[in-house]
């Protein structure tokens, strides 16, 4: 099984938040098997200040409370993540019935796969939210097909 640290969270605008949901296109190209997140539960984070609940440590942190400390909201890492996963099936289930045709996937998925740069960074090719879902949204009519 091949593990990763994945140190990606919106602490920038250089990493578009599309980018959460990529590893799991990164995963499923190279068949690796396990996501490793270094940090899941991160309310130890916040701290109290000045009547405010703060965020101290952001990069790792997957849930707000909210100023009352009596609610708490899932992060959008937590939401990318969870529509990561289901991306990686929806990829498992459309490689699944394309293989059962004796077919293999198609250009227009494959050519959306995340590559390697030079230095070894990850190149993505899906920049947007809104990218993502269309993409999903096309697997999902060819398997209703």
């Amino acid at each position: 099984r091949v593990w990763f640290y994945n140190t990606v969270g919106m602490r920038n605008f250089r990493r578009p938040a599309a980018d959460l949901r990529g590893y799991y296109l990164l995963a499923f190209k190279y068949n690796i098997e396990g996501l490793l997140y270094s940090a899941i539960n991160c309310l130890n984070y916040i701290s109290y200040k000045d009547g405010y609940y703060h965020n101290d440590y952001p990069n790792h942190t997957w849930m707000y409370a909210d100023n009352s400390g009596k609610q708490i909201f899932d992060s959008w890492r937590q939401h990318l993540t969870a529509d990561g996963l289901d991306d990686f099936d929806y990829l498992k289930l459309y490689k699944s019935a394309l293989e059962k045709q004796g077919r293999k996937l198609p250009s227009w998925l494959t050519d959306k796969f995340p590559s390697f740069g030079k230095s070894g960074e990850i190149v993505f090719k899906i920049d947007t939210v809104a990218d993502w879902n269309t993409l999903r949204e096309r697997i999902a009519r060819e398997l209703s097909k």
